[in-house]
């Protein structure tokens, strides 16, 4: 989701305490900001809190955003989203799984049989066991790009790092995960 005009004004008016630009901003990115939550913490409960928590910052930051030097609004809440997730992470009493979830949820509205429900289902948990056997830099590069949905721009941006790094990363993380799970070959799914 780029940045256009449309939501520069958005940012604009909510940055002068506009509460219908504020809604529209949450509109527009609360889904994704919850998904990619989901996507690291396993929990939908602390999901839902890091979301709100990523709002809240966002309406108290939100008048400091400079378009200069700090690169799109995205990256910006998605910083704001990823130390949420990381101060939620230290603050959980048990090491946090990668959740699958949203990705599960998906996927299962594809299945249409049983028998493919529950192939789907243990490939999905072959994943996120095999996620655990990644680098945190590589699990950070999967949960932006197909948790939030992100480009390899976006992501490289995010993480001050060169979009071929990311690409890189990436490619290196889905081989492990091939190589993990025993998958022959390489299949892009919305890469």
């Amino acid at each position: 989701m780029g940045t256009g005009a449309d939501e520069q004004v958005l940012i604009d008016l909510a940055s002068e305490g506009d509460a219908e630009a504020i809604g529209s901003l949450y509109e527009l990115y609360a889904d994704r900001i919850y998904r990619f939550a989901l996507l690291r913490l396993g929990n939908h409960t602390d999901a839902e809190d890091v979301t709100e928590q990523v709002f809240v910052k966002m309406i108290e930051r939100i008048s400091s955003f400079s378009w200069r030097g700090r690169g799109s609004f995205t990256a910006w809440l998605y910083r704001i989203a990823f130390n949420q997730v990381v101060d939620s992470a230290r603050r959980a009493t048990r090491h946090p799984e990668v959740g699958l979830e949203p990705l599960q949820a998906y996927i299962a509205e594809e299945a249409t049989d049983p028998h493919g429900y529950a192939e789907q289902q243990d490939f999905l948990n072959q994943v996120k066991n095999c996620m655990g056997e990644l680098t945190e830099f590589q699990v950070q590069v999967i949960m932006l790009k197909y948790g939030a949905g992100m480009s390899n721009a976006e992501v490289a941006e995010m993480l001050d790092r060169t979009p071929g790094t990311i690409a890189g990363v990436q490619f290196q993380a889905l081989k492990k995960l091939r190589g993990l799970m025993g998958l022959k070959g390489y299949k892009s799914y919305k890469s």
